[in-house]
């Protein structure tokens, strides 16, 4: 039978029941040394976002332009930072920008540039993009799905609110902007929380695995 590999806990427990053998946990990890913050919160512009453009519906991304839409009624100087795979949507405004095919660096210089990054998830195995960003030393809001919980905890290194609603997505957003002290507790329970999630911690457990 097949060596099981998961990348989350809840995807552990969802493999378990079908598989004749062990199922092993190993978590997404990142790069580190390159997703780092180089920024610190208080020297970001004030009302800034970061969001991932993506078209599956399970992304969320419909409550997420809904929180972000409330927040520039709140803050009209908002500004959005949105990167994906697809071509620009239409119709966004002004102040939501587009990078298409962003590059690693690219999504680094976004994460470094932003107070909030934005996750309006339903569902999703992992989520890399949020922790990336909380290594870049970005406040993560996002929707409490099961994947985030793998290294998002709510109050704590982020702000998790219930999935599909945007107003909890933009009432912790507000939060953030309006709560400096916060926002830098936040950032930086983030940024040692990462920490955890080195390519070379993974690789020693699939080496012990493996051999």
């Amino acid at each position: 039978y097949f060596t099981n590999i998961v990348v989350s806990t809840w995807l552990k427990e969802k493999v378990e029941p079908f598989s004749q053998g062990n199922v092993y946990l190993i978590k997404n990890p990142i790069d580190i040394k390159q997703y780092k913050c180089y920024i610190p919160q208080d020297g970001r512009k004030c009302h800034t976002i970061g969001l991932l453009y993506h078209k599956e519906k399970i992304k969320g991304l419909k409550y997420s332009l809904e929180a972000v839409k409330k927040v520039h009624d709140v803050y009209p100087d908002t500004l959005v930072y949105m990167f994906g795979m697809f071509p620009k949507p239409k119709d966004l405004p002004e102040w939501i920008h587009y990078t298409r095919g962003a590059s690693q660096s690219e999504t680094i210089e976004i994460y470094n540039r932003v107070q909030v990054f934005l996750c309006g998830s339903i569902e999703e195995g992992y989520g890399l993009t949020g922790l990336e960003a909380m290594a870049c030393g970005a406040c993560l809001v996002s929707t409490n799905y099961s994947g985030v919980r793998e290294y998002a905890i709510n109050g704590y290194n982020s702000l998790l609110s219930p999935i599909k609603d945007s107003k909890a997505l933009a009432d912790n957003i507000l939060f953030l902007f309006e709560n400096k002290s916060e926002r830098s507790r936040i950032s930086n329970n983030g940024i040692k929380t990462v920490k955890e999630f080195s390519w070379e911690s993974a690789l020693e457990k699939l080496n012990k695995l493996l051999y």
